[in-house]
């Protein structure tokens, strides 16, 4: 599973093995692909203070 995002977000992805992966512009990480199974992705402004903060999450499954 590749997820290429946009903008000044936290991603947070629930991973159905039980894990979470957080990803961020200065650290994109990867997230583990498991095949028919659904994610979680919670995104929030990296700033806490700004809550109108434009974002795009493009998700690939592989």
């Amino acid at each position: 599973m590749r997820l290429f995002f946009q903008g000044e977000v936290r991603l947070t992805v629930d991973v159905p093995n039980g894990a979470k992966v957080e990803l961020t512009p200065q650290n994109p990480g990867s997230v583990p692909f498991v095949p028919d199974a659904a994610y979680l992705i919670e995104v929030r402004a990296l700033d806490p203070g700004k809550d109108d903060v434009p974002w795009r999450v493009e998700v690939i499954e592989e």
